[in-house]
């Protein structure tokens, strides 16, 4: 990973974690809507490893429910940002921390990496409900860093539930970071890898950035073939 550095202000570098399983034009899209809004200078997308939540998926579900490895779903993500410009990165930091792997840690690690940087979290609003609920500290990590959360379908923004679960700085902190003037989108993973295994993925319903479905293919990914 390669971030600008700057010697007078400090880059505020929004970090995108998640399984990108595969990666969508959803993701793309918020990423660049952060870097025109002026929300985030960088964006950095951090994929992580196989999530504790994730590792039986595999042994009960079929090619709609598998996680691809790590070096595929990386694989992806620099094909999806090639031409994007040097503000959008891929950082593969968490294939090299311990397990299993925390939000805390991974921020942690970039900060004294990165000293003249600025980091917020970017996570739905979903996440934000049950952030409280993060491991190992979440009182720590939402007072070191910055969070910035988006919409997601079903998942509005309950202010008294967020006053029960923080301190009232730290609510007003989290506050800051949530964006109410941008669109769902109404784009997921788990629909892309439906539309793979059942042998539907053609280009055009596929919301998938260019190159992307290529890679899928080629390598069998979630059920699929060369046949598309």
């Amino acid at each position: 990973m390669h971030l600008v550095r700057y010697d007078v202000e400090r880059v505020r570098v929004a970090v995108y974690g998640g399984t990108f399983n595969p990666v969508h034009s959803g993701h793309i899209t918020l990423a660049t809507t952060l870097l025109s809004r002026g929300v985030a200078d960088q964006v950095v997308f951090m994929p992580n490893r196989a999530p504790e939540w994730k590792t039986t998926v595999n042994e009960v579900g079929g090619p709609a429910d598998q996680l691809a490895s790590f070096e595929d779903r990386a694989a992806m993500l620099d094909i999806a940002l090639k031409g994007m410009g040097p503000n959008m990165i891929l950082s593969t930091l968490e294939s090299s921390l311990p397990q299993p792997s925390y939000t805390l840690q991974t921020l942690d690690a970039l900060s004294h990496q990165w000293l003249n940087c600025e980091f917020a979290w970017v996570i739905g609003y979903d996440e934000l409900a049950q952030l409280h609920k993060w491991d190992p500290d979440p009182i720590r990590l939402v007072r070191s860093y910055n969070f910035i959360s988006y919409p997601r379908a079903g998942y509005p923004v309950d202010l008294l539930e967020l006053n029960k679960h923080w301190p009232g700085w730290l609510c007003r902190k989290l506050l800051d970071g949530v964006l109410f003037d941008i669109p769902n989108i109404g784009i997921s993973s788990s629909k892309v890898r439906a539309l793979i295994a059942e042998g539907s993925y053609q280009p055009a319903n596929m919301n998938l950035p260019n190159g992307v479905l290529d890679y899928i293919q080629h390598n069998h990914l979630y059920g699929a073939t060369n046949e598309g």
